[in-house]
């Protein structure tokens, strides 16, 4: 017989880390499974729980005691065993991941809307270990279409390759994302990247020496055995000790975090003082310092006061130059399909197109070097088409991006190949280049 329950969401508290009227909706829809779906309830007790190294976190067990309290008496499962609450939870917590709910656009700025998150948790994805640097990405449709998840690959898998996902956010350090995904998924990460101390050439996780301004980097594991402090690669003369470094770290991280959550900062010139503030610490190429260029590459152009109409040629370089930076980071941590570097791509094509018309006019180059620039341009934008194709249908910013960049590619094709035709063996020689 079923049975009706009022939830009344006015009555739940969020001000703490669990709500149980809240929490136990998730474990609840596991539960009913075992009658309504065998075979998808199996898929989920298959997962990985985890469940010993959760339990060893203090209170953890005993924070979720109230919802088998709930469940018990409210519900009227009286048969269900602490442990089998508890599994459900750290099977939750060990293959669930998060997705941005999509809120549009802001129409005074063309930025993204702040959005909400929601946790997911797919039990055939779920099998796929973790590389952060993967041969596979996620696909999530909106909220209308179920959030219908599909994987794809990032580029051609060879035989016996593993089919792999990221699991943790991969614009982030090598000490944050192993700490986090020690923390969250209950395992050390030792894949390629991981273990390189540049990650991958990248230097997304360097600080900047300050005697002669070259990278330093965490030791290898096979230089320092248990202690892996960081070091000058330049001078060998400077380093810090690891503890000092994971300190530095996690509170550049949390300021990152409020910076680009903070409406009250979501301005250039917020996210400009935080680089200047940390550009004697940490490399040009740290993801810390990444993730808020990323950011900075969609506001000019986009903000009151630099809307594209209003930039100088000088800012007109600096977007150009940010678009550069994080290309050049993107293309090492994240090559492939990736939307991240189709944004970044869209966003570097029009400061190249406005500066070779720029320089055309004022006749500081040939018309061939401008022409040049042009088709540059032009191939940042293909690249961009072609790589944002994969966000899916909804309102998501990105997929706003991709139509408007879609709606523009054939005009300025059109321009270019009117405007600069190359002459014979140009093209070959561009491609050398």
């Amino acid at each position: 017989m079923s049975k009706k329950i009022h939830m009344d969401a006015s009555a739940m508290d969020f001000s703490g880390k669990f709500e149980p009227l809240y929490d136990v909706i998730s474990p609840l829809r596991v539960l009913l499974l075992k009658k309504r779906d065998p075979e998808s309830y199996a898929a989920f007790a298959a997962l990985q729980t985890h469940l010993d190294k959760w339990k060893e976190e203090e209170g953890w067990a005993e924070e979720h005691r109230p919802v088998l309290t709930l469940l018990r008496e409210k519900f009227g499962i009286k048969e269900l065993e602490e442990e089998d609450l508890l599994a459900v939870y750290g099977a939750f917590y060990t293959n669930d991941f998060s997705v941005r709910i999509d809120n549009g656009v802001d129409a005074s700025t063309g930025l993204p809307l702040r959005c909400s998150t929601i946790r997911l948790c797919f039990a055939l994805s779920s099998m796929l270990s973790n590389e952060c640097t993967p041969t596979t990405f996620r696909c999530i449709a909106g909220h209308h279409d179920g959030f219908r998840h599909d994987i794809r690959a990032r580029r051609d898998i060879a035989k016996g390759e593993g089919i792999t996902l990221c699991y943790e956010e991969s614009m982030l350090p090598n000490l944050i994302r192993k700490e986090r995904l020690l923390k969250g998924k209950k395992f050390e990460c030792r894949c390629r990247r991981c273990l390189d101390p540049t990650e991958l050439g990248s230097h997304g996780s360097a600080l900047l020496c300050r005697e002669c301004q070259a990278p330093m980097e965490q030791t290898s594991e096979s230089e320092s055995g248990t202690e892996r402090n960081f070091k000058c690669t330049g001078c060998n003369g400077t380093s810090k000790k690891f503890a000092q470094v994971r300190e530095l770290f996690l509170k550049l991280r949390a300021e990152t975090d409020d910076l680009l959550n903070d409406p009250e900062r979501n301005n250039i010139a917020s996210y400009e003082q935080f680089l200047q503030d940390n550009s004697s610490i940490l490399h040009p190429n740290n993801l810390l310092m990444v993730r808020v260029r990323y950011r900075l590459c969609g506001m000019y152009g986009r903000q009151p006061g630099y809307q594209v109409s209003d930039l100088s040629p000088v800012l007109v370089e600096r977007k150009l130059r940010l678009c550069e930076q994080v290309l050049h980071v993107l293309d090492r941590i994240d090559p492939g399909v990736s939307v991240k570097r189709g944004m970044v791509l869209y966003e570097m094509h029009l400061p190249v197109i406005m500066l070779g018309q720029l320089r055309l006019n004022v006749n500081v180059h040939s018309r061939a070097t401008a022409g040049r620039e042009m088709r540059r341009g032009l191939a940042a934008l293909e690249k961009a088409v072609d790589l944002l194709q994969y966000e899916p249908e909804g309102n998501s910013f990105e997929r706003q991006v991709f139509r408007g960049a879609r709606e523009s590619l054939q005009p300025l094709r059109q321009f270019v190949e009117a405007s600069f035709p190359q002459a014979e063996g140009e093209e070959e020689e561009e491609e050398k280049k």
